[in-house]
């Protein structure tokens, strides 16, 4: 039920993105945000240390999603930026607290290292230099995130926490490019749905984790 929500709510969002009806649009992204909490709850969110590390990032990230809601790269921006490295933190901790393994995490962290450098260059001519260090600070966060969630995997974990650490990661990237590249519907009508899927991702992880 809450899947099948937020694909009502995402098209709908998508619309309003294609329509630019900033109305439409806030009140369809805050519903979609609202269904992966919902998901997570539903999948025994706070029944394990895990989930509570889970639920805890998917609120920081929905709390994300309205504090980006006005759009533009002020102040409004920059708190966005810090409620979702926090909700990266989180996931972070979830997958640490799972267990990782030692030898594909440090073999992640020299990967996402490399990946972080060339997405950094490709930014940087464009970013703000009020915005170049909680840019730089979010990107090893992510990176840091991803690096824990392949570690995790290779260390039995379920493949969900992969997917939505490696979608999550990608779909930010949309983002980057319409604040500070090029505003266009196309970077929603990928970034959008590999969001919300890699966000039903980690909260579907919780149901094939008991710890």
């Amino acid at each position: 039920m809450p899947l099948i929500a937020c694909t009502v709510f995402v098209l709908l969002l998508l619309w309003a993105e294609h329509r630019k009806s900033p109305r439409l649009r806030g009140a369809s992204k805050l519903a979609a945000s609202a269904t992966f909490i919902w998901a997570a709850f539903s999948w025994g969110g706070l029944a394990s240390p895990f989930g509570q590390f889970i639920v805890l990032g998917l609120c920081l990230c929905a709390l994300g999603d309205a504090l980006l809601l006005p759009g533009g790269r002020g102040r409004w921006f920059q708190l966005g930026i810090i409620a979702f490295g926090l909700g990266h933190l989180a996931y972070a901790m979830a997958f640490i607290h799972l267990g990782v393994d030692p030898l594909a995490t440090a073999f992640a962290a020299v990967f996402m290292l490399v990946v972080g450098w060339i997405v950094l260059r490709w930014l940087e001519p464009q970013l703000p230099s009020e915005l170049k260090v909680p840019v730089i600070a979010y990107g090893i966060i992510i990176s840091a995130m991803v690096t824990f969630a392949i570690g995790a995997v290779a260390d039995q974990a379920t493949l969900w926490i992969g997917l939505g650490a490696v979608g999550f990661a990608a779909s930010d990237l949309s983002v980057a490019r319409d604040r500070f590249v090029r505003e266009q519907f196309v970077n929603a009508a990928w970034g959008l749905p590999a969001y919300y899927l890699s966000q039903f991702a980690l909260a579907f992880s919780i149901a094939h984790t008991g710890l």
